[in-house]
Order: C-alpha cells, then sequence, then structure tokens
C-alpha cells in the first residue's frame, strides 16, 4: 500500500466506482463554502431583522453588533500564525552536584 503524506491525508471519500481520499486542502474548500453560506445567509437574515415588522432600540443593535464583532475577531485569530516560543536554554549540570 503506498504511503500517504500529510497533505493527501483524509477521508475516503463515498464513491462506490472508485475510493479515493480526500486532501485535508479539499476538505477546506468543501466545508469552508458551506460554512461561509451559511454564515452570509444568517447576516441576510440579521438584517432581515431591520424591517418595520420588528420593534428594536439602538441599544439593542449595539449589543448584537458587539457580540458579533467579539466572534468575528476570535474567529480569525485562530488563523494568524503564532511563532514558536523559544523555551529556555536547558542549564543542568551534574559535576556541579559535586
Amino acid at each position: 500500500m503506498e504511503m500517504m503524506n500529510e497533505a493527501s491525508w483524509g477521508t475516503v471519500k463515498n464513491n462506490p466506482k472508485q475510493e479515493s481520499v480526500e486532501t485535508r486542502r479539499e476538505r477546506f474548500i468543501r466545508i469552508g463554502n458551506s460554512r461561509m453560506r451559511r454564515l452570509i445567509n444568517t447576516y441576510r437574515l440579521i438584517g432581515g431583522l431591520a424591517t418595520s415588522s420588528y420593534q428594536y432600540y439602538d441599544k439593542d443593535i449595539e449589543v448584537m453588533q458587539e457580540a458579533i464583532k467579539r466572534e468575528h475577531e476570535a474567529c480569525w485569530a485562530k488563523f494568524k500564525k503564532k511563532p514558536r516560543e523559544k523555551k529556555p536554554e536547558v542549564d543542568f549540570d551534574l559535576s556541579a552536584a559535586q
């Protein structure tokens, strides 16, 4: 059996005719597209609350905006590459115990 490298690691697609492996990139695109479509649709639904069918106060909108802003920032922060912390130098010497 052929070894899979990290780029080709994934799950087997549900295709009875041909078993192929979904790469991590393909999975990201498939799931990312689905989640972005849902997010955009949800924003549109929230925008629908601005019609005259509902009563709301400026404070309501501020609270909603702050919640969205917090989640937005937390989400995109996860995608930022964090530099690895350098481990401190090991200062160990058994000869000092004598």
